[in-house]
């Protein structure tokens, strides 16, 4: 399927939660560019690909909102990891 196979490569779900606005056709529920639902996912994926600078920042932010307090310790651990680098 279309949908899925564009998504295969990581580096296009990076540009997509970069660039892209999130609509009601296609891909939705990842957030405006703004939210801390798609900084999380921003920051993991610029992770996964070894981004690091572009992974604190939106990993940061996600961390600072408040939103993921179950989740926080492990996005501490990945932060100081990072700043060590």
């Amino acid at each position: 399927m279309p949908w899925f196979n564009r998504f295969t490569d990581r580096n296009e779900v990076l540009r997509t939660l970069q660039a892209d606005s999130e609509s009601n056709e296609g891909t939705f529920g990842f957030g405006t560019k703004t939210s801390p639902q798609r900084h999380f996912m921003t920051g993991y994926v610029a992770k996964s690909l070894g981004k690091t600078q572009l992974a604190f920042e939106h990993i940061q932010k996600a961390f600072l909102s408040g939103c993921f307090e179950e989740l926080e310790p492990q996005m501490r651990t990945i932060l100081e990891q990072i700043n060590r680098a």
